[in-house]
């Protein structure tokens, strides 16, 4: 599309209203889930915006139907994968036979929002998916709160989605269509409010706490 990537086309437009783009990649989810399809790989370079500043979902490499369909004897075209910031930790440990679900797609949603806010992808500081994985799945770790993109729309009721969507356990977090809910009435609390704009970008944002043994650093870099 003409804008690029979500990722770039904020990084040349840091005043653009991130409510409203994410309203719109809520609204390509839900159709989506709405067919019985999951995306399967959520992340800021698989969104797209076009010539009118809307956003749209893409790349449906690890896309396939929901497990709902293949129960229903439909036909099934899973793919295991996605990319590990993104990916839940039921995906990441291999719990899930059928590939993504619907609940992996709402957790990869979380991260996406997160990168959107702050210009960076998730655990930026950790280098390999191995140690990506130790954070996710055993120590639960998400990533912190970036106080300064309050201006920038992200409010306490948006960041307490965030943190339902990123539930470790699958069934603690909210379906597509209640997310949908509660962007549309974000979106009217804001009545057409001008957002800030970021005095840099990405932001700086705290690095996940790493874990040292013997004084040797070995998950991501302090």
């Amino acid at each position: 599309m003409t804008n690029g990537t979500i990722r770039s086309y904020l990084s040349m437009n840091t005043a653009t209203n991130r409510v409203d783009l994410l309203s719109g990649i809520v609204a390509g989810l839900v159709y989506m889930h709405e067919l019985d399809i999951v995306h399967g790989d959520l992340k800021g370079v698989n969104i797209l915006v076009n010539e009118r500043g809307q956003a749209s979902l893409a790349d449906f490499g690890f896309s396939g139907f929901s497990r709902r369909a293949q129960d229903d004897g439909s036909l099934i075209s899973s793919v295991k994968g996605g990319t590990a910031r993104y990916a839940a930790p039921e995906v990441q440990a291999l719990e899930v036979t059928e590939g993504p679900t619907r609940e992996s797609d709402i957790y990869s949603l979380a991260m996406v929002v997160w990168e959107m806010f702050t210009g960076l992808e998730p655990y930026y500081n950790i280098r390999s998916e191995g140690e990506i994985y130790t954070q996710v799945y055993h120590y639960r770790s998400r990533p912190q709160r970036p106080e300064q993109a309050a201006g920038l729309g992200l409010s306490d009721e948006l960041w307490a989605l965030v943190e339902r969507c990123w539930q470790h356990d699958p069934q603690d977090r909210p379906t597509v269509e209640y997310i949908e809910g509660v962007m549309q009435g974000i979106r009217a609390d804001l009545g057409g409010k001008v957002l800030g704009e970021p005095s840099e970008w990405p932001l700086k944002v705290p690095p996940i706490p790493t874990v040292s043994w013997g004084g040797r650093n070995v998950l991501g870099s302090s």
